[in-house]
C-alpha cells in the first residue's frame, strides 16, 4: 500500500476521532476515501456548501474539515440522516500528539437546541449531532467560526436549515490548541467501517467553492489539492465539473494508492461570498441585515454560443450567492428550451427554493415571461399587466418575507420595445407601486439608456445607483450599452451598499447585475 504522509495523517485523525452516531452502540471509525485540501492562512471562518449526489448507509460528507475536526452530514444504517460536528484534541496534521493535545480536552461551551452530545473521552474528542433529513440533490450549507483567547480556541458550528430558512447553531466547543485559528482546511467523503473498504458502494458529492475568512476578508477557495487515498481502474475520484469540485468513490474502491500533488482549479469567474451568515459565536441569529439581488436577462438559457444550457445559468447564479433573483426572458414548457419549467428547474439547481413565474404570452406550447427566485418565502405575487406594444408585457411583482413582520417588494421588469411603449409600461408600473409600501426595488431589463425619458421618469423618487466605469450590460461578449438597472425607492428603510456588473461573456447576451442593500439603523 502506497500512502503519503498527509494521507497517513488523515487516517490517524479519523481513527482517533472516531465516528459514533447516537444510534450505534459501538464506536465506528471513519476512513476518508476521497477529499480535497485548501491552502489558507489561519482563518477565523470556513464556509462550505455541498450537494450529495449518491449515498448509502455508513457514509459521511464533510463540507468544512479543519485540523481539529469537521462539519458535515452522514447517512446511518436504515437511512437515518444527521448533521455532525466533530472536534478532536489531536490535530490531523501531525503523526504524533503535541504536549498541548495530550493535556487538552474538548469542552462543549454551548449546545444547540435539539443537538446531541457524545464524548469520546478515550480519544479526546467530542461529537455533536442533529437529525436532519437531507435528501439527494439538496444544497447543504455550513460554516465554522474560530476565535482565540490566550491558548484556547473556540469553534462554533452552524448548519443552514433550508426548509425553516434559518441557521442552526449546533454548538460551540473549546480546546487548548495553543491559540490557533482554523487551518488544514479540507472536504471529504468518508466511509465506515474501515475493514470493509474493498466492498464500498458508490458515493458522490459536489462541492461549491468554499469561502475562507482571513483577517476580516473573505477569500474564495478556487484551488485545491487532491487528498484521495482510494482509487479504482474506472477513473479519477476527484475533479472539477460544472464550476464545482466533485468527489466520487466507485464500487469496490480500495485504499491502494494516492494521487499526490495533484491540483484542481475552478474556472476563472467573478464570485461573491454569501451575505446571510450567522453572527460569529452567536446562537444562529443573523448580523446586520443585508441582501443581494441579482438581475439577469437569461435569454431562456441560450448562450452566445447558441447552446441552450440552463445548468450554466444556474452556475452563474450559485457563484454570486444572491438572496433574490429577478430573471427576464424565461421559458415555461416551451419547445425551444426542451419543454421544461425553467423557473422551477433553476430553483432546484440553485437552492433558491421559492420561485414565481409571470407570463407575457403563450409560445411554442408553453409560456414566455419572467421569473423570481428567492431564498426567503414569498408573500403576495402579482403578474401586473402593462400596456401592450410590439409584444405583451407584464411586471412580476413579488413580496419577499424578510421576517415575521417585514417584507421587501421586488418588481421584475422587461420593458419593450419602442420608447413610447416603454414609457407607457413604466408609468403603469409606477402607478401600481404608488402607495404606503416604500421598501421596493425595481430591477431588470429596461431596454433604455441612461438619461433617456424612461430612466428620467424614475429620477425623483427612486435611487439609481451609479455602476461605475464598467457599466455596460449588453452585449455580454462585447458590452457597449447600459440597459439593465436596479432601483431602490428613496423612502425605503434600506440603502444601496454595492452595485456591480458581472463579467460573463458566454452564458447569456446580457451581463448579470448584482445589487446589494443594507438595512438603515
Amino acid at each position: 500500500m502506497k500512502l503519503s504522509l498527509a494521507t497517513l495523517g488523515w487516517l490517524l485523525v479519523f481513527c482517533i476521532t472516531g465516528f459514533a452516531p447516537t444510534l450505534i452502540g459501538a464506536q465506528t471509525k471513519v476512513t476518508p476515501l476521497a477529499g480535497i485540501d485548501f491552502k489558507s492562512a489561519p482563518a477565523s471562518a470556513f464556509y462550505g456548501e455541498l450537494t450529495v449526489r449518491e449515498s448509502s448507509a455508513n457514509s459521511s460528507y464533510a463540507a468544512c474539515g479543519f485540523g481539529n475536526g469537521w462539519l458535515g452530514v452522514q447517512e446511518l444504517e436504515g437511512g437515518k440522516k444527521t448533521v455532525v460536528f466533530s472536534v478532536s484534541a489531536t490535530p490531523n496534521s501531525k503523526l504524533s500528539e503535541s504536549a498541548a493535545a495530550r493535556d487538552s480536552q474538548v469542552k462543549v461551551v454551548t449546545l444547540g437546541r435539539g443537538v446531541r452530545e457524545r464524548s469520546l473521552a478515550d480519544h479526546g474528542a467530542t461529537e455533536l449531532s442533529y437529525d436532519l433529513e437531507w435528501a439527494i440533490g439538496d444544497p447543504l450549507r455550513f460554516i465554522v467560526y474560530s476565535e482565540t483567547k490566550d491558548t484556547e480556541t473556540l469553534y462554533a458550528a452552524y448548519c443552514y436549515l433550508m426548509k425553516e430558512n434559518r441557521w442552526l447553531h449546533l454548538g460551540t466547543c473549546s480546546l487548548n490548541s495553543g491559540g490557533k485559528l482554523l487551518s488544514g482546511l479540507h472536504c471529504f467523503i468518508g466511509a465506515m467501517p474501515v475493514d470493509e473498504i474493498a466492498r464500498q458502494p458508490q458515493r458522490s458529492c459536489d462541492v461549491e467553492s468554499p469561502w475562507i475568512l482571513v483577517q476580516g476578508k473573505w477569500e474564495p477557495a478556487v484551488i485545491a489539492k487532491t487528498g484521495t487515498n482510494a482509487k479504482t481502474a474506472e477513473g479519477s475520484l476527484v475533479g472539477v465539473e460544472g464550476g464545482r469540485f466533485f468527489l466520487r468513490t466507485k464500487p469496490n474502491s480500495e485504499a491502494i494508492d494516492v494521487i499526490e500533488d495533484s491540483k484542481l482549479r475552478l474556472p476563472k469567474a467573478e464570485r461573491k461570498p454569501p451575505l446571510d451568515l450567522p453572527v460569529p459565536m452567536g446562537g444562529g441569529e443573523l448580523g446586520r441585515r443585508s441582501f443581494r439581488i441579482l438581475a439577469y436577462n437569461i435569454k431562456h438559457g441560450r448562450g452566445n454560443d447558441n447552446q441552450v444550457d440552463l445548468k450554466r445559468t444556474a452556475e452563474v447564479i450559485r457563484r454570486l450567492h444572491p438572496d433574490f433573483v429577478a430573471l427576464q426572458e424565461v421559458d415555461q414548457r416551451v419547445q425551444r428550451s426542451g419543454g421544461i419549467d425553467q423557473a422551477r428547474e433553476l430553483a432546484s439547481l440553485t437552492g433558491l427554493q421559492y420561485h414565481a413565474f409571470g407570463s407575457f404570452f403563450d409560445y411554442q406550447g408553453g409560456q414566455y415571461g419572467m421569473a423570481v427566485l428567492s431564498r426567503n418565502p414569498l408573500g403576495e405575487v402579482k403578474n401586473l399587466r402593462l400596456p401592450a406594444g410590439s409584444e405583451p408585457r407584464t411586471s412580476l411583482v413579488v413580496d419577499v418575507k424578510l421576517d415575521a413582520k417585514r417584507q421587501l417588494r421586488i418588481a421584475d421588469v422587461h420593458f419593450y420595445r419602442t420608447e413610447q411603449e416603454r414609457l407607457a409600461q413604466a408609468r403603469r408600473l409606477l402607478e401600481f407601486l404608488d402607495g404606503e409600501q416604500q421598501d421596493i426595488a425595481i430591477v431588470g431589463d429596461f431596454n433604455s439608456k441612461p438619461q433617456s425619458p424612461v430612466i428620467d421618469l424614475f429620477q425623483s423618487d427612486w435611487e439609481i445607483p451609479d455602476k461605475g466605469p464598467d457599466h455596460f450590460t449588453f452585449r455580454s461578449d462585447r458590452p457597449d450599452v447600459e440597459i439593465d438597472y436596479a432601483l431602490l425607492h428613496k423612502g425605503s428603510r434600506w440603502s444601496v451598499s454595492e452595485i456591480d456588473v458581472i463579467e460573463e461573456p458566454v452564458v447569456s447576451d446580457h451581463r448579470p447585475l448584482v445589487f446589494e442593500i443594507v438595512e438603515d439603523r
